[in-house]
């Protein structure tokens, strides 16, 4: 199935990560920044800006391959290199307030051993953060160049103070509960050739600033005065064309760091599931994993597979993610109504006729 592009995407202007979430790519490194001296902050970023990996790949000519560079701003951070207040306003109000804030921190649940005064990064008694680097490699060798291009000779020297540095190495495709990850992801509307079987497209306004959304809204993009661009590399904003669209193409970026309690799951699967006498059983203990997520580890999902593993199905992208609920597994016996793939996406079973509560 070929989608043809609605909207005219400018793949140069838009963040790779925003794309392609980098799967191929196992080694990363999570850069945490405060800028300490502006100035030289700004000379780092001009020598930064031809590292940043875009959607169409634009890259320095020396940049090694197996790799990509992306960074994402505070509102802290956009403060102190000079966006003026009016700008920082027109950004959304949560983007505004951050994660830490005590309103943010009730509706997020952050709450008790949760709450941000225990972070290590990112919470009211830690260091502010200003932006994140977010570097990839296909192995460690080319991350360890990455990094080093990036900062060279160190973020001291650029008017920069590394808060906290998240290195990550993922071995495969599953998650630490052991279940492969990241198969139902939606397909942007003008930015894949193909969809797959199953996938939703989402219009660009989902994800990206100055787009149409599902809505059928144009989602506004925060601006800047045109004296404030003299090298006239914004575009002008669709609505007040004296002023330059500052957030056209950009995106949110919201970076959790979660802890899975991989013992703790292992455990309680062995607890629910033994035998009468006492006895694991391996076998029960593995579909009740599959029932709470609704795909077995392989990835095939509990309503094409429900009695058992079929890992040729959990690895055919053009098979794993092409199912309904509502004609065949409407009631959950295949797939629980409570599975995680069915909280995260009902898929077509909300949309199956029911009766109000007042009549039942």
């Amino acid at each position: 199935m070929t989608m043809k592009p609605v909207n005219h995407l400018d793949f140069h202007d838009i963040q790779g990560v925003v794309i392609n979430a980098y799967g191929h790519l196992n080694h990363s490194r999570f850069v945490f920044l405060k800028i300490v001296d502006a100035r030289a902050a700004k000379r780092w970023l001009a020598h930064l800006a031809n590292q940043i990996s875009s959607a169409e790949r634009r890259r320095g000519e020396d940049e090694p391959s197996g790799a990509q560079t992306n960074v994402a701003f505070t509102l802290s951070g956009m403060e102190k290199l000079g966006l003026p207040a009016e700008t920082l306003a027109a950004f959304s109000r949560e983007f505004q307030m951050g994660m830490a804030a005590p309103e943010r921190s009730r509706r997020l649940g952050d709450l008790g051993d949760n709450a941000p005064e225990t972070w290590q990064f990112g919470g009211p008694s830690t260091t502010t953060i200003d932006l994140l680097v977010m570097l990839y490699g296909r192995d460690e060798a080319i991350l360890e160049q990455v990094a080093k291009r990036a900062f060279d000779p160190s973020p001291a020297s650029n008017g920069l103070e590394e808060v906290s540095s998240q290195t990550s190495i993922r071995e495969d495709a599953n998650e630490p509960f052991g279940f492969r990850d990241g198969i139902s992801q939606p397909a942007i509307e003008g930015a894949a050739d193909k969809v797959i079987p199953g996938q939703s497209i989402l219009r660009a306004g989902e994800f990206l600033l100055g787009h149409v959304d599902e809505y059928g809204d144009l989602v506004p993009a925060p601006t800047v005065a045109r004296e404030l661009d003299p090298d006239r590399i914004l575009a002008l904003d669709s609505s007040q064309t004296s002023r330059c669209s500052f957030g056209h193409n950009g995106s949110f970026l919201v970076f959790r760091k979660l802890a899975q309690d991989v013992e703790g799951f292992r455990n309680f699967l062995d607890r629910a599931t033994r035998d009468a006498d006492g006895t694991s059983n391996p076998d029960r203990a593995k579909l009740l994993s599959a029932k709470m997520m609704g795909r077995w580890p392989s990835g095939a999902p509990l309503t094409l597979s429900p009695e058992k593993d079929d890992p040729e199905l959990g690895k055919n992208k053009h098979r794993n993610n092409d199912f309904g609920f509502a004609a065949t597994d409407l009631d959950g016996f295949a797939c629980p109504v409570g599975s995680h793939i069915r909280r995260a996406n009902p898929r077509d079973a909300l949309a199956f006729p029911s009766q109000p509560s007042s009549s039942l």
